[in-house]
């Protein structure tokens, strides 16, 4: 496992280094069980993960994977926003506490998300403007190339509603335990935590406003495909009925030209 790691201290300004270990290595360092760097792995399945342990944190935060420990943090792979996170250490190198610095990362990875929210508004955006002016089999192409934007969406709504499910269990049942491990006080803790878990829900009702527009312009266009197949219908039966007429005249004639003498 690739990671960076970063040394803090309440006075000294920070260290980066750069290494890479084995999960059995990385356990002995951490004096942690295997089973709790699971979250580390980027195969572990997606969702957010926070593991409380005496003096070690292992969070996972959507994309962000990184153990707090007194006077270090170990980021893992290609952390979003890590460039933000170490501009943000090196300003602030000199009141670095493990609260602090576990308050940033949540940020990095909220801020994470938003841009991902961003960039999917955007392309949803484009495709809702074509969808308005498209006609025919065009709409239900848009329609098909919407799809991979709106199930993104979902798993951007999955992770956030995950992130929102452990900073809440964190508040309300490991608080005491959270706090302990970051070495500061409870009402500071949670405070902090509650800062970021309100962000995470700005960031789920904006989520929601987008898709809830994605689906009222998609009811529009299925009503507007309805009103296309309903005249094609109706122009089909009209043709349907003068086909018929023709038939009866043609029927009516040729019964009339068998039994005429010639």
């Amino acid at each position: 496992l690739p990671f960076t790691t970063l040394t803090y201290g309440p006075t000294n300004p920070f260290t980066l280094n750069t290494s890479a270990l084995t999960k059995s290595s990385l356990s002995s360092l951490l004096s942690l069980p295997l089973r709790d760097l699971r979250p580390l792995d980027p195969k572990y399945p997606a969702g957010s993960v926070m593991l409380i342990k005496s003096r070690t944190l292992v969070v996972k935060l959507g994309d962000s994977r990184f153990v707090l420990q007194p006077g270090e943090v170990r980021c893992f792979g290609d952390m979003p926003y890590f460039k933000a996170f170490t501009t943000w250490c090196y300003e602030s190198s000199g009141t670095l506490t493990p609260l602090r610095v576990l308050e940033t990362l949540c940020n990095t990875g909220v801020s994470s998300w938003r841009s991902t929210l961003l960039s999917l508004s955007s392309n949803l955006a484009l495709a809702l403007d074509a969808m308005k002016v498209a006609r025919g089999l065009e709409a239900e192409e848009v329609l098909a190339r919407l799809l991979p934007h709106k199930n993104a969406l979902d798993d951007l709504r999955s992770s956030v509603s995950d992130g929102l499910s452990m900073l809440r269990y964190a508040t309300r049942s490991d608080l005491p335990a959270l706090a302990a491990a970051l070495g500061c006080d409870e009402a500071e803790c949670d405070d902090v935590v509650d800062d970021i878990f309100q962000q995470l829900e700005e960031v789920e009702i904006e989520i929601k406003q987008v898709r809830d527009r994605v689906l009222n312009e998609e009811k529009y266009l299925d009503i507007r495909l309805a009103m296309v197949r309903n005249r094609m219908l109706t122009v089909e039966l009209k043709l349907a009925t003068i086909e018929v007429f023709l038939g009866l005249g043609a029927v009516i004639t040729g019964l009339f030209g068998m039994n005429l003498a010639s």
